[in-house]
């Protein structure tokens, strides 16, 4: 039993977040469930859940709510104490705060909790809700299960005030692999399959989030850069970071931006024509043998890696504990990071960089030939 005032507690949580944060909350979770069961078929399912009137133009309901399964390990009475415990120190080697549980409630009124594990060569069932209370965990059952397979369905639903910004199943997914990237290019570990799908159409085929990269029709391709790393200076002390520079096709209304990374979760995304003016349009890829006509559109996404990253994200996951700008205590701020992936980033499109430099300044030029300043 806790003694928390839990309601009070997610009242307090501080901007950063978003309505997309529980979700990702509840997909690493899933995540680091397989890894704990240590599979190789591990697979996180998410289902949309949807209410109210369908929109004449999409036809689609608002977003009210996810279902996210795992066929992880489960909610074993080690995972359920680490539940009830706040700031839980219990992933901590993973870069777990103890805390992001709580952004579900947050953004959304209820959280269920269905999970099977194996305890002592059986399997038990557990199911509890998430309290507003004194207690984390209220209506817990615990009985023998049928099923010979652990793993958990975490339910949020009841979106609060905040309306869902998206509907359709692709963009959502896309959204998800923005933030989740890290997961999907770790080269140590495997990215168990993720895919999504519409609760209310059963029939149709789930979108895989995995095939958003290592497909010869990817949306995402990872870039080379001659340089990937860089060194800033805090308190006589160098910190070390690194880059990896992505496409990101179909962009519709993308922008180009630089990412900041801790523990594999992207915490704040800028625009890098704040750094780059060049970047604030979009690229074009020909298709084979340089066909125009079968090219697509690209944009240029940053993400940047590293300790000092790690050591200095929020407990929320929603921002960083040194400064935007000049940073006298910490001597590294979150311009200085960026500047310099932008730089790194620059060099993956740089002739097309120079190219549109070059057409600036003979823009620039003949203005100043045709215009009478007298």
């Amino acid at each position: 039993m806790s003694n928390v005032n839990v309601k009070r507690l997610v009242e307090n949580i501080r901007s950063g977040t978003n309505v997309y944060t529980p979700l990702v909350e509840l997909v690493v979770n899933a995540i680091q469930a397989i890894d704990e069961k240590k599979i190789t078929n591990g697979l996180v399912e998410i289902e949309v859940i949807r209410n109210g009137q369908a929109d004449i133009i999409d036809r689609l309901e608002d977003v009210d709510g996810f279902i996210v399964k795992d066929n992880g390990i489960g909610f074993t009475k080690d995972n359920r104490d680490s539940f009830d415990t706040l700031y839980t120190e219990q992933k901590i080697v993973d870069g777990g705060k103890g805390f992001g549980r709580f952004t579900c409630l947050k953004y959304f009124d209820r959280v269920k909790v269905s999970s099977t594990f194996e305890d002592g060569g059986a399997f038990r069932d557990r199911t509890f809700g998430m309290g507003l209370g004194k207690d984390i965990i209220v209506d817990e059952k615990v009985a023998a299960s049928q099923k010979r397979e652990s793993g958990s369905v975490v339910e949020i639903s009841g979106i609060k005030s905040v309306r869902f910004p998206d509907k359709r199943l692709d963009i959502i997914s896309r959204v998800v692999v923005e933030r989740l990237l890290p997961y999907f290019v770790d080269r140590d570990r495997t990215c168990p399959r993720i895919v999504i799908r519409d609760a209310k159409s059963p029939a149709m085929p789930p979108l895989s989030l995995n095939d958003y990269l290592g497909k010869d029709d990817s949306q995402i391709v990872e870039m080379n850069v001659d340089e990937g790393t860089f060194t800033l200076s805090t308190n006589d002390e160098q910190k070390v970071f690194q880059v990896r520079v992505f496409k990101f096709f179909s962009p519709r209304s993308a922008k180009s931006k630089v990412s900041l990374v801790a523990h594999r979760r992207e915490v704040t995304d800028n625009p890098l024509q704040a750094y780059v003016p060049e970047f604030a349009e979009e690229f074009y890829e020909p298709g084979p043998d340089q066909d125009l006509a079968k090219g697509r559109n690209f944009v240029i996404k940053a993400y940047v890696f590293g300790d000092y990253l790690n050591d200095n994200v929020s407990l929320e996951r929603g921002e960083f504990r040194f400064q935007t700008d000049s940073d006298l205590l910490n001597g590294i701020s979150q311009t200085d990071i960026e500047q310099r992936a932008a730089e790194i980033a620059q060099t993956s499109v740089g002739a097309e960089i120079a190219a549109r430099k070059q057409r600036k300044q003979a823009r620039i030029a003949e203005y100043v030939e045709t215009v009478d300043f007298h």
